[in-house]
């Protein structure tokens, strides 16, 4: 039937198809109009730049920072905004915005840009505020380059030479300032304003066994003086010099109450200072030795040093040292008890052939010693000793009688010093520079009368994070009397000249000069692990003769000065408590093994 096919087509209705039609229209128009939109926006035909009221800073000066925006380009306020903040990063210009600004001066449909400029004033002088440590005239001679009055102000050339030539010249000086950003007035008068860094307070962290008061006394910073890092590093120095502590640091600045105030925060770690030891060595000069050690390097809390020794093998030695570091201001005492008994004899231990010189030595001595600046390097020594001396020396008794080689010994000491070293033991730079005369007589409790005078100058040349080069020159002589000739100086084996047997040169005078090369082979720790040593060493002791009761006589053997040279290899092996070494040094006809401990020099 035609009427059921008829309903089956679906016919469009009136309204959606209208519907379609506006979406579709309002679509397009959209499109169109955006597209027109497009076509007008403004084109740059102009870049014209307006400078007042100096007329100092040329138009080229501000064209070469305008690279975001050109003749040409589609007009764009990010870019143009861009651009005038390149020129006033020039620093020539006011920032105020209503005094340096771009406008955008319609030309039909395009625009002009007109970048209108104010120059910052003319400096017509300049005052400094603030400054103690560096006068007006130091300033402002500093930044001169910057600062020329009758030119236009460039702040951020100041701003960045202030804060770098003014802050520098102060740190170089060691101290700490603040240099606030400078204020030019409508009359040209450049301000610069310093805030120079004083200490409010000091603070103290860290301390558990040490008594304030200890640290206190070798800390030259006061409150209300300015921050000098120079100062605070001597501080530091002395107060790792003390020797109870693993790390000092100044570990935090505080800011204090008012403008410039500082509080340092000094900040401690504490060593453990006592120690019981027992161990043994082998030396060739004494032999093979066992070893018991009590020690305190902070007795009482109060940085007082307490050490009692005892060594026994082929010799006793028995040794006690009280230390006392603050007597007085930058005084020290120290008082030293001793009694070694040396044994004759002849040791060999793995091809290590002693044959060592014998003598007993029985008394004390006490020391007074002064600093002479703040950072405790350079010192003065007044000391006393008293001793019974007996030599056993199988080369001397076989020939001079009893009575020449024992005797009392009363002797005054004077000594002056410089020391710069950075650690006592196994030092890896600075100096050392001892001068010491020591004079005695019978009213100091000696069976003679005599003087000796003597140098000691030591170079330590760090060579990068594993070599050290030191250096040693030695030099001593006798005055008027000679001295007995267990006093006189001794040249030979271990300690000073290696490849030779041990005190092989006798006299009255003496020249060492030494040189070596310790290279770190095992491990990083300069003061653990292994260092190879390189070594040459030259000297010689010469002149006098000694005679006993019985007509019994001894000359030295050299008459002149007459030098000897030995050179070799080493081993030195760092532990905790000492160093442990051995050398291998050569002369001309031989050469010989020479072990012991410490570091030669």
């Amino acid at each position: 039937m035609r009427v059921g096919a008829e309903r089956g087509t679906a016919e469009p209705q009136p309204g959606a198809l209208t519907l379609r039609w506006l979406m579709l229209s309002a679509l397009l128009a959209a499109v169109l109009t955006s597209v027109a939109d497009a076509q007008k926006r403004p084109i740059v035909r102009e870049i014209r730049i307006d400078i007042g009221p100096h007329g100092q800073i040329s138009e080229e000066v501000v064209r070469s920072e305008l690279t975001a925006v050109s003749v040409g380009m589609e007009y764009d306020q990010a870019k143009t905004a861009a651009a005038l903040r390149a020129v006033l990063d020039t620093g020539y210009f006011q920032r105020d915005p209503k005094l340096s600004y771009v406008e955008a001066v319609p030309q039909g449909d395009d625009v002009a840009l007109v970048f209108r400029l104010r120059e910052n004033p003319i400096i017509e002088s300049v005052t400094v505020e603030g400054n103690t440590v560096l006068d007006d005239a130091t300033i402002t001679a500093l930044l001169r380059e910057v600062l020329q009055p009758g030119r236009v102000l460039n702040s951020r050339m100041v701003d960045e030479w202030i804060q770098e030539a003014v802050s520098q010249a102060y740190r170089d000086r060691g101290y700490a300032a603040v240099v606030l950003s400078p204020t030019l007035s409508e009359q040209g008068v450049l301000t610069i304003a310093v805030v120079e860094q004083y200490i409010e307070d000091i603070r103290l962290a860290g301390l558990r066994k040490t008594a304030e008061k200890v640290v206190r006394r070798e800390i030259e910073a006061r409150p209300g003086q300015l921050v000098n890092t120079h100062r605070i590093q001597e501080d530091l120095d002395r107060l790792l010099a003390l020797g109870i502590f693993e790390d000092v640091s100044v570990g935090e600045w505080i800011p204090g109450q008012q403008a410039g105030a500082v509080i340092p925060v000094y900040t401690f770690t504490e060593r453990e200072t006592g120690s019981f030891t027992a161990g043994g060595s082998f030396d060739t000069r004494r032999g093979l030795l066992g070893y018991l050690e009590y020690a305190e390097a902070n007795l009482g809390g109060h940085a007082r040093r307490l050490k009692i020794a005892g060594e026994f093998g082929t010799f006793l030695n028995l040794d006690a040292t009280y230390v006392e570091p603050h007597i007085g201001t930058r005084t020290s005492l120290e008082a030293h008890a001793f009694a070694n008994q040396f044994q004759t004899g002849k040791l060999s231990i793995g091809g290590l052939v002693s044959n060592f010189s014998a003598e007993s030595r029985t008394g004390a001595e006490v020391a007074v010693t002064r600093a002479l600046d703040n950072d405790r390097h350079r010192i003065v020594s007044l000391g006393y000793r008293n001793e019974y001396r007996q030599n056993f020396d199988p080369r001397l008794t076989n020939v001079l009688s009893a009575d020449a080689l024992r005797g009392r010994v009363g002797t005054v000491r004077v000594r002056l010093g410089n020391d710069t070293r950075d650690q006592l033991d196994n030092p890896r730079r600075g100096s050392l520079q001892v001068g010491t005369l020591e004079y005695a007589a019978p009213w100091l409790g000696s069976q003679s009368t005599f003087a000796k005078a003597e140098v000691d100058a030591r170079q330590y040349l760090s060579m990068g994070s594993r070599g050290v080069f030191a250096l040693r020159a030695n030099a001593g002589t006798t005055f008027g009397t000679l001295p007995p000739i267990f006093e006189s100086f001794r040249l030979g084996g271990t300690d000073s000249l290696r490849g030779y047997a041990e005190d092989r040169w006798w006299g009255t005078n003496q020249v060492l000069l030494s040189a070596e090369y310790r290279h770190q082979i095992i491990g990083h720790n300069p003061n653990r692990g292994v260092q190879l040593v390189l070594f040459a060493d030259y000297g010689s002791a010469w002149g006098g003769s000694w005679s006993g009761s019985d007509g019994s006589s001894l000359a030295a053997e050299d008459q002149r000065f007459v030098g000897h040279f030995g050179y070799g290899v080493g081993l030195r092996v760092n532990t905790r408590l000492f160093p442990l070494r051995i050398d291998y040094g050569i002369r001309s006809g031989g050469g010989r093994f020479h072990a012991g401990i410490q570091h030669t020099f």
